[in-house]
């Protein structure tokens, strides 16, 4: 995937192992939501709940 490749690429040359990324993802104010990990989970979750859950990830912003 192109976007793993970019982040490899920026990871190497500029995070060089200083731990940026999983810093700035945890200190993310949506990093607490439980969201589906792939489309299938996403599919098997109930529509209100999915609905509720994409509410909240807007309401965030």
């Amino acid at each position: 995937y192109l976007s793993s490749e970019i982040f490899n690429e920026f990871d190497e040359r500029y995070a060089q192992g200083r731990g940026f990324i999983t810093k700035a993802v945890n200190g993310c104010h949506t990093s607490s939501l439980t969201t589906p990990e792939d489309k299938e989970q996403a599919q098997q979750i109930h529509h209100e709940d999915l609905l509720n859950l994409v509410l909240g990830v807007l309401r965030s912003w």
